[in-house]
Order: structure tokens, then sequence, then C-alpha cells
């Protein structure tokens, strides 16, 4: 009987050991010049292995998240609007922080508009 418990515990040890955790990978997307946050930016994480991709965007607070990926290389790109597109490569680990911080630059053909007060 002790040997059978023993069998079965280690049997058990040995699925637990080979499943394949997910994890998850967060940042932020700032203005590479003034630091601010940049909402509503599309920040897309593709899996290089197999295409896999994933899509989301910025909050108000310039912050992403992509919960429940699996471990491994990926490519992530950022676009939004006047912004030039970035693209950073990260190695995504089981059981690490996996942050990404990113800044973006304007275009150079975006075009800044004073507002002037309506007199």
């Amino acid at each position: 009987m002790k040997a059978l418990l023993t069998g079965i515990f280690l049997s058990g040890l040995a699925v637990f050991g080979f499943a394949k955790v997910n994890t998850q990978c967060n940042g932020t997307v700032e203005d590479k010049i003034t630091g601010q946050p940049v909402e509503g930016a599309v920040v897309i994480l593709k899996n290089k292995a197999n295409n896999h991709v994933f899509k989301t965007m910025t909050a108000a607070n310039g912050k992403f998240i992509f919960p429940n990926i699996k471990a491994g290389n990926y490519e992530t790109i950022v676009n939004f609007l006047d912004y030039n597109k970035k693209q950073k490569d990260i190695l995504v680990k089981s059981g690490a922080e996996n942050r990404l911080d990113l800044k973006v630059s304007l275009s150079a053909y975006a075009e800044i508009k004073e507002i002037s007060p309506i007199k």
C-alpha cells in the first residue's frame, strides 16, 4: 500500500513538473520627449515560434498587459497615430516579471498645431 501511494505521489509530481504554465507580459508606452503616457496605442505581441498574435491597447496611464501567454520569444510592435512604429523583441519567461517599457517618438510628418483662444 505504501509503495502504491508513493508511486501515485511521484506520478503526480511528474505530470505537474511537465505542465506548461502560462504567464503574462506588461508594461507602459510613453512619449520619448515628454515622458507622458500614450493612451490608446495599439500594442501587438507576436510569438516568433508559431506567429500567434495578441493585441491590446494602452490605458489612460499608458499601461498595457498581455495575460495568459506562453513563455517564448516575441516581437512587440507599437502603433499610434502620429508616432513612429516601435518594434522590440522580448523573451517571455515563466515565473518571471516580463516587463516591457517602450518610448515612442513623433513622426517627422506629425503636424503639431497650436490652438489659440477665440477673441
